[in-house]
């Protein structure tokens, strides 16, 4: 997709404080707090790619290049989220909970670990990103979105997340590889660290979303809202798409696992 958002086409602040994706509340908190959270991990991505292509020689000219091109890609996404974000700033009032956390975690793994360490995690944040842009893709026919802002971003998002799902894997074979129990834990991690952030910060969004109505209907639609996602994970489980999805998390532990072979 080639079209980018331009900051006029963000609708005012009020049509997307409240359920602006598929007319459900919480599905639309769940967007924004993946929004919020976009910049502060793709500062991470940007400054471990660079500091990985500052040591490339002249044969690797190639992955050079597409190292540059993955830093001005990710860079865009992180501007393009961050005019989204302002307009979820002016109806929350401040940031969600887990997401001051998230940035200092990232910035202590910056600066405490090794460059090959910081690889295999910003590896496997694109190779889980990728998986999920892919069922983004799939599904997002069937999404409504109020905003037009937000729905050509997530859209433009999630294919160039496909495009460079390869870029820090193969940056991460060229400082060597991993055992597979490293792959596991970091795919743990991540995994548990994310559950973790949403738990934070996907409730007080959706509290946020109903805290202008009388407080027996605030407290009636949040439970409604919490009730329709455990209903709908319920339905998850006896859905065998999302044992592929998982298959394909964890993919990335198998010692021939590449990117490439993510998207048929």
């Amino acid at each position: 997709m080639k079209a980018r958002p331009s900051k006029k086409n963000i609708h005012p602040f009020d049509e997307i404080s409240g359920a602006w994706c598929n007319t459900d509340a919480s599905t639309s908190s769940i967007m924004e707090s993946v929004s919020f959270v976009t910049p502060v991990l793709e500062s991470f991505f940007i400054h471990t790619v660079n500091e990985s292509i500052n040591t490339l020689s002249g044969e690797h000219t190639p992955l050079l290049e597409r190292g540059k091109s993955f830093i001005q890609e990710e860079a865009n996404h992180s501007r393009i989220h961050g005019l989204f974000n302002e307009h979820l700033f002016a109806y929350l009032g401040k940031k969600p909970p887990g997401l001051q956390l998230t940035y200092w975690v990232l910035k202590q793994i910056r600066t405490k670990v090794s460059l090959h360490s910081r690889l295999l995690l910003a590896a496997a944040l694109e190779h889980i990103a990728a998986v999920l842009s892919k069922v983004y893709l799939q599904e997002q026919s069937n999404m409504t979105m109020t905003s037009d802002y937000a729905q050509a971003m997530f859209l433009m998002h999630a294919n160039e997340e496909i495009g460079h799902r390869s870029v820090v894997f193969d940056l991460w074979l060229n400082h060597g590889t991993s055992n597979i129990l490293s792959r596991m834990l970091v795919i743990a991690l991540i995994l548990s660290g994310g559950a973790l952030y949403l738990i934070g910060s996907f409730p007080w969004i959706l509290y946020k979303k109903h805290i202008h109505h009388s407080k027996t209907h605030m407290i009636t639609a949040i439970l409604l809202s919490l009730g329709n996602i455990a209903f709908r994970m319920l339905q998850a489980l006896f859905d065998r798409r999302t044992y592929c999805v998982i298959y394909e998390l964890f993919s990335f532990i198998r010692p021939n696992y590449h990117p490439d072979h993510l998207i048929q």
